[in-house]
């Protein structure tokens, strides 16, 4: 059963793309993604060519291994496409049982493709939630756009690079907080 409802989804979906599924770049990034979660959620084993041939304009295929660092193993799949960007699959499993499917849209850019668009769908395969990177006018990464399983905006953001809040020293013991990012506007760290 679930791989009929699996076929269904897939052909409604490359339909639905129509003449867009062979552009340079997918016209809707959101549904290529929704679609290579599809596929990581099939169980066939199809060949790259194979594989490469269900993503909209996708060139060429590869497939690798995620090499373990515990009982879950995953694979990853980057799919070429004619523009210079790439769609990327990751699955990770464990006794066969998928847990978790990351797909990111890199879109194509002088210096090489750039993420704009990811997606993550849990067990079950269910799309979770999205994320898209936002750009300033100089081409770095400032904010990160948080979606709903729609793949729509929820209106939040997250800054990349936020300046310290305005105050003032009260004095006493200097403490630090060290991170790989500190979100000033979280009013536990303002």
């Amino acid at each position: 059963m679930r791989k009929i409802i699996f076929a269904l989804a897939l052909a409604a979906a490359l339909a639905g793309l129509g003449a867009a599924a062979f552009a340079a770049e997918p016209a809707d990034p959101a549904e290529t993604l929704r679609l290579a979660l599809m596929l990581g959620c099939g169980d066939a084993k199809w060949t790259p060519a194979q594989m490469a041939a269900q993503v909209p304009g996708a060139l060429a295929a590869r497939q690798e291994p995620i090499p373990p660092r515990g009982p879950p193993s995953g694979t990853k799949w980057t799919f070429a496409l004619p523009g210079g960007g790439q769609v990327l699959l990751e699955s990770y499993t464990r006794g066969g049982r998928i847990l978790t499917l990351l797909a990111e849209y890199d879109e194509p850019q002088a210096r090489g493709p750039r993420p704009l668009l990811a997606a993550v769908a849990g067990e079950g395969c269910f799309l979770a939630s999205g994320r898209r990177l936002l750009y300033d006018e100089s081409g770095h990464a400032v904010a990160v756009e948080l979606l709903d399983a729609r793949m729509e905006s929820t209106s939040r953001r997250e800054l990349l690079v936020a300046d310290p809040p305005n105050g003032r020293d009260p004095g006493g013991v200097t403490v630090a907080q060290a991170d790989t990012g500190v979100n000033y506007l979280l009013p536990e760290i303002a």
